[in-house]
């Protein structure tokens, strides 16, 4: 197998060059079994976007089913303090709950469990929890013996539904703490909340599922050079795990912070209960009463069920108007493409406010969004300021007030204001940035629509080296959503920018180093989607019949790579490459030489 191309006429059908299997005719052969597969021609359904609308369309309409944990009540405590333990350890028995309590061991002391009173006592130290409510498990030492929970009970259930935690640092593996896994430390304020709430979390529970994976848009395991663990790496509770080849989601570690859809490039991921479209939906409905009684766009507040709505507005002063504020069930649910069509629906700015509470990596990534949406407005010609973030600091007793942006553009060009767009928001999450840049495009009166964004940005275009490319077609084989693809009746490579995720799968598969990223923003979301040449040449005809059967850089290229094969190894064997198949054949059972 080499990475040779040998195709024939249309260049969609292709020769055997006598045994050699090109790249070429690989990703022929791929695209055949998926015709067979999805029963249809692949390349006609990717020429027609009424049927990706209604893809699109059909995957906003699949639901997951909700979830059912059980709680027996089964709670393990965890506390240094062996009286202040059982002492909590009796009130929640009184109270229903079957407790457990894991207390450290004295020095060198065996991994044991004992009784005291109606409570079992587990004695270990370097304690660690995993897993979620209704199934937390436990691993503990003591004498340098590592156990897990279920050696120690027999053949008893060796887990817990729900976990107190009154260390001072808590002993889950996690970076974010899962529901029913409290740790108030020694605070007595948040113990005491901790045991009212505890005896209420003992029944059956349902609650919804909140990611649905598309795993053919999933850049992760196609590539070990450029593989994509963006979500493996931002979740908070490590519900995200992988075999190498794809990615699994554990729905009862997931707590749906969205992080996940934040980050993906591919718009693989898609967030449930709400969904975006609920959320833009009803922002936009907020919006447009607000617009309705004001003079002006009103200045948007986007923030979390964590941050107060009282706390805030004493926390913002604005410059004129009255904000509007806004919650979600998670600010890491807020990307690009709401902050561009918030704008696009009646908001003279937006602001988006993360507490202090959220990791890092969701509270980056957040703040790489709307630096991201701040690139796209200043190539606009917009205020840059139209798009802020703010961490809240909730231990400032005294804050300065945070302020809004001046609705005269005191830093830029005044604030134009925006007509309010039209397109619908069932799209993914890519089409609506696109959708929502484009209306910002036409209203800003700016010349240039292409702006240049950041390396990390999933947008963008591929540029290919023409004095290296043979056109192998190689890239086109390798890309996932199939931006770039052969099609035509000539050696051509085209390229549909709106789906280019600037993954780089193209540019690891390409033997001949010729493809470059170029990271931007087309805001002609028209031009965007239609295929432009992004390669082409004339074909090479037959030096016998005149058949039109490859490109002369192909040629070129597998004289190289055959020479000093067996095969070849005479001048008319090296001229027979020159031949379509027809030719090719005449000419080696003339010659005597077929094999």
């Amino acid at each position: 197998v080499d990475d040779l191309d040998d195709n024939t006429g249309n260049y969609r059908t292709f020769q055997s060059l006598d045994g050699v299997v090109t790249a070429d005719m690989r990703h022929h052969e791929e695209r055949k079994r998926m015709e067979l597969s999805s029963g249809g021609n692949v390349s006609e359904s990717l020429e027609v976007k009424e049927e990706e609308n209604c893809e699109d369309e059909t995957e906003n309409q699949i639901t997951v089913p909700p979830l059912t944990i059980f709680s027996k009540g089964r709670t393990l405590i965890i506390g240094p303090d062996i009286e202040h333990a059982l002492d909590i350890g009796e009130l929640l028995t009184e109270k229903g709950l079957s407790c457990t309590l894991c207390v450290p061991t004295n020095e060198n002391s065996e991994l044991s469990i004992s009784r005291t009173g109606a409570l079992d006592v587990i004695e270990g130290d370097s304690v660690s929890v995993s897993g979620s409510f209704g199934g937390f498990t436990i691993t503990a030492a003591a004498g340098g013996d590592q156990k897990k929970l279920p050696a120690l009970f027999g053949n008893e259930v060796g887990f817990f539904d729900l976990v107190l935690d009154l260390q001072s640092t808590p002993s889950y593996r996690g970076k974010q703490l899962p529901v029913g896994y409290f740790a108030p430390g020694d605070d007595e304020i948040l113990i005491d909340e901790a045991l009212a709430e505890l005896p209420e979390m003992k029944g059956r529970f349902t609650r919804p599922q909140f990611t649905l994976l598309n795993e053919n848009r999933c850049l992760h395991g196609r590539s070990q050079k450029h593989d994509c663990r963006r979500c493996l790496e931002i979740c908070p509770l490590d519900a995200i795990s992988s075999d190498g080849r794809r990615i699994a989601f554990d729905p009862y570690l997931c707590q749906g912070c969205g992080g996940c859809a934040l980050v993906c490039p591919a718009d693989a991921i898609r967030m449930q209960s709400p969904t975006q479209e609920e959320i833009l939906s009803a922002l936009a409905a907020r919006l447009s009463e607000a617009n309705v009684l004001e003079d002006s766009p009103p200045d948007l507040i986007l923030y979390d069920r964590n941050i107060e709505n009282k706390t805030l507005r004493t926390m913002i002063a604005a410059t004129g108007g009255s904000p509007v504020f806004f919650e979600v069930d998670e600010i890491s649910r807020i990307g690009l493409e709401v902050l561009l069509a918030a704008l696009t629906n009646g908001a003279g700015s937006v602001t988006l406010i993360c507490g202090q509470e959220k990791p890092a990596p969701i509270s980056q990534a957040l703040q790489r969004q709307v630096e991201l949406g701040k690139t796209i407005l200043q190539g606009l010609h917009y205020p840059t300021d139209l798009l802020r973030f703010i961490i809240h600091q909730a231990e400032r007793m005294e804050p300065e007030p945070y302020i809004l942006p001046d609705k005269t553009g005191s830093e830029g060009p005044a604030r134009l204001l925006i007509p309010p767009a039209s397109f619908p928001f069932g799209h993914d999450k890519r089409t609506l940035t696109c959708l929502a840049a484009s209306h910002l495009f036409k209203v800003s009166g700016a010349h240039q629509s292409s702006i240049p964004l950041p390396d990390d940005a999933p947008y963008g275009a591929v540029v290919i080296d023409a004095d290296s490319c043979s056109l192998c077609m190689a890239c086109a084989g390798s890309c996932p959503p199939e931006a770039l693809r052969a099609d035509g009746d000539a050696p051509r490579i085209s390229l549909v920018e709106s789906r280019c995720h600037q993954c780089g799968l193209c540019m690891t598969a390409c033997p001949e180093d010729a493809i470059r990223l170029q990271p931007r923003l087309l805001c002609d979301f028209a031009a965007a989607d239609s295929p432009v040449v992004a390669r082409e040449v004339e074909p090479f005809n037959c030096i016998e019949c005149g058949e039109p059967f490859a490109s002369q850089a192909m040629i070129n290229r597998m004289q190289e790579k055959l020479s000093g094969h067996w095969m070849y190894s005479s001048d008319r064997q090296i001229r027979r490459l020159r031949m379509c198949r027809t030719c090719r054949t005449q000419d080696a059972l003339t010659a005597g030489d077929f094999r």
